[in-house]
């Protein structure tokens, strides 16, 4: 006789579950009424006036993805159907993802979703995303002998240092490099 095994409801031996993975089709069924999702693999960089996402989406139409995003978060979500034609064999393997689809992903900074661009080509969805004018780097210019704003510096009450006693150098005082030394 063969021996008796306890079942635990919701589970099933693991000789059951390899006889049925052997005998039965490798295609998951879903269960009536569940909604199965999945998680595109994306690659994403920076530059310097913006980030750049790829998503792989094998098979999507692209009228089915939605983009939204706030802040620094963006969120991709969609859906992707195939119709297998069971009636001319059976599905021996499937690793193609179906179902609905989310990724959601901060990025560090604030984009500039009015500015944002998303195209579709061979299964990759690009997203270029402009950084917030907040979040840009700017580079600032040191410009050479001309006054910083505020207000002109008075010379009459400044003493200034001049080894042959010449007065000082000619917008020495305006650009504030003027050298004071004790008497």
């Amino acid at each position: 006789m063969g021996r008796q095994y306890r079942s635990v409801p919701g589970y099933i031996s693991l000789r059951d579950a390899m006889s049925e993975l052997l005998e039965g089709s490798m295609v998951s069924q879903g269960r009536q009424g569940s909604v199965q999702t999945w998680t595109p693999a994306v690659d994403a960089h920076e530059t310097g006036t913006s980030y750049v996402v790829n998503v792989a989406l094998p098979g999507v139409d692209p009228d089915d993805i939605h983009i939204s995003g706030q802040g620094s978060t963006v969120v991709i979500t969609g859906k992707v159907e195939r119709h297998w034609q069971r009636d001319q064999g059976a599905v021996h393997l499937q690793e193609i993802e179906t179902g609905r689809f989310s990724r959601t992903f901060d990025l560090g900074g604030e984009v500039d979703l009015d500015k944002a661009e998303a195209s579709f080509h061979n299964g990759i969805l690009t997203l270029t995303l402009p950084k917030a004018d907040v979040m840009r780097t700017r580079q600032i210019k040191v410009k050479s002998g001309q006054q910083a704003s505020g207000p002109k510096a008075s010379s009459a009450s400044e003493s200034h240092f001049s080894p042959s006693g010449s007065p000082p150098i000619e917008g020495q005082a305006e650009a504030g490099s003027e050298t004071h030394l004790p008497n």
